[in-house]
């Protein structure tokens, strides 16, 4: 499912952006 590997991605970015 595209909206699973979205929700993923965004997830993705999420955590990259509290890293920094």
């Amino acid at each position: 499912m595209a909206a699973v590997e979205q929700s993923f991605f965004f997830l993705n970015l999420f955590v990259l952006s509290r890293k920094y």
